[in-house]
């Protein structure tokens, strides 16, 4: 009786000290011509390891408040044998209350990659110095992904991810690689620039809306939608206030290319009152003029009886407060 009182305890304290991502990364290679491509199949598994293996905050998590993600990886460049240049899109999801509906958080590409890379070589990282890019890389987007997770569930949250976000792109100021410098990208779309904007004051009222539109928005969508469409109106005009104070910038754009089809699945509901669509057409199309003729559909017609979002009984992770 005794032993089996230790094994259940063992399992627990596993179960809520387990990491925070359940991250899927998947490497490809179509410009490949002289690496053998199995290194390519064991950098995928090392990367794997690496993100689901490692604990990224003090936190406990149980298995279903993981923070679902993606890597896709794509070598656009060998450089030599062991140095390679890549593009790698990154996708977060955030589990809505009340409903098996995941909504996409993050949603970013990022074309600015070289590392180097000797296959079954150990994957090193400090998190008080700059190793390689290549893990780097992968930890500060670890690191954004759960800021921005917080974000969502609780107001300026995700504020400590942001910083350990921001302790690599210091330390990769020393890097021969590009991304981490201000001036690497004239349209200050990099890394240094993504998380300098989400920690400045001056995107206060962004983050603001990250919060309001998912824990005031969606999370109330199953009880009460026409508040939760309220409040997600009320979101959306943070988010126009802060492009109006801070325009051309990339912690908008992320904002604007992770959910406008959501926005416009949700406002694109038949019950939705007319003077709703266009208060949502006019701030998306102002916000990211490149999807206006999107969301002038939502006035032009007459909207639709079913929307993708459809929220149904679920459970939400414990991550934050109202």
């Amino acid at each position: 009786m005794k032993n089996t009182i230790i094994l259940l305890l063992a399992f627990f304290s596993l179960s809520a000290s387990a990491q925070e991502l359940l991250c899927n990364v998947k490497v490809q290679t179509p410009k490949l011509n002289k690496v053998d491509p199995a290194v390519f199949r064991t950098l995928e598994s090392e990367l794997s390891e690496f993100m689901n293996n490692r604990q990224w905050t003090s936190r406990s998590y149980s298995n279903n408040e993981k923070i679902e993600c993606s890597f896709n990886i794509t070598i656009v460049e060998e450089i030599s044998s062991t140095q390679f240049g890549a593009e790698v899109t990154i996708e977060a999801n955030r589990p809505v209350f009340n409903s098996n509906y995941k909504s996409l958080l993050f949603l970013h590409q990022d074309k600015d990659w070289q590392f180097t890379y000797t296959e079954f070589q150990p994957l090193e990282y400090d998190e008080n110095g700059f190793v390689n890019n290549l893990t780097s890389m992968m930890a500060y987007y670890a690191y954004m992904i759960i800021g921005y997770d917080y974000d969502s569930f609780t107001d300026q949250g995700g504020t400590p991810y942001f910083q350990k976000a921001e302790d690599i792109v210091n330390r990769g100021q020393s890097a021969a690689e590009p991304g981490w410098k201000p001036n690497d990208n004239n349209k200050r779309r990099n890394r240094y620039w993504m998380v300098t904007n989400m920690l400045s004051p001056r995107f206060k009222k962004l983050r603001t809306a990250y919060y309001n539109y998912h824990r005031k928005g969606l999370d109330m969508m199953y009880e009460n939608p026409q508040e939760a469409r309220k409040n997600l109106v009320s979101a959306l005009e943070s988010l126009k206030q802060s492009h109006q104070e801070n325009p051309n910038t990339i912690a908008i754009k992320v904002f604007t290319v992770t959910k406008n089809e959501e926005i416009l699945d949700v406002f694109a509901d038949a019950s939705v009152a007319p003077p709703d669509k266009m208060k949502v057409k006019n701030i998306m199309s102002l916000v990211d003029p490149s999807t206006s003729s999107k969301f002038d559909a939502l006035t032009k017609f007459g909207g639709k009886a079913d929307g993708q979002y459809s929220p149904r009984s679920g459970q939400m992770p414990k991550r934050g407060g109202r």
